[in-house]
């Protein structure tokens, strides 16, 4: 893991920061107890700039050689790869894709921050032959087309589209 931040800020609260690294996706065990395992790179270079409670920032970020584990529910992202683009106040997911079970799963989308705060997002993920294990002897196999969406004011974020049970299985 390596992080390196240089530039400066004034009291006003005005920045001009360059923030680059190369961090390990391991890290995201000790963000969340729902992660049991991961590991891959995040390398990253990002100029952050303006105010303090409402930044720009521009760069980008990339996930390579990822693998994350999720526990409840059974989830393994294998060969997870893809591009974050630093756009002002907005971040691009580009070029997303993982292996789930023996299928694929490609996921892109946006996020739109405002005056410093999360001000809408929306993603859109393709399911195709994805298998997943909701609970222990349960195994089933998805396909489909959803796009996850929340807009700032809205109690909760939609989610719409197409999921087909392929195959379920209860051993």
């Amino acid at each position: 893991t390596r992080l390196e931040i240089a530039g400066n800020g004034d009291p006003q609260g005005r920045l001009a920061l360059r923030v680059d690294g190369d961090l390990g996706l391991g890290l995201l065990k000790t963000l969340s107890s729902d992660v049991a395992n991961a590991d891959g790179r995040l390398p990253f270079r990002v100029d952050v700039r303006g105010r303090a409670d409402d930044p720009v920032r521009d760069g980008e970020a990339r996930v390579v050689d990822g693998t994350v584990s999720r526990t409840d529910p059974q989830i393994d992202l294998r060969e997870l790869g893809g591009r974050v683009t630093f756009d002002g106040r907005r971040a691009v997911f580009e070029g997303f894709d993982a292996r789930v079970g023996s299928g694929r799963a490609p996921l892109g989308g946006e996020v739109v921050m405002r005056d410093g705060a999360l001000f809408t997002y929306g993603f859109d993920l393709a399911l195709r032959s994805a298998r997943v294990r909701p609970d222990e002897g349960i195994d089933v196999m998805l396909g489909g087309d959803l796009r996850l969406g929340w807009r700032q004011g809205q109690r909760l974020p939609l989610l719409n589209g197409e999921l087909r049970i392929a195959r379920a299985r209860y051993e």
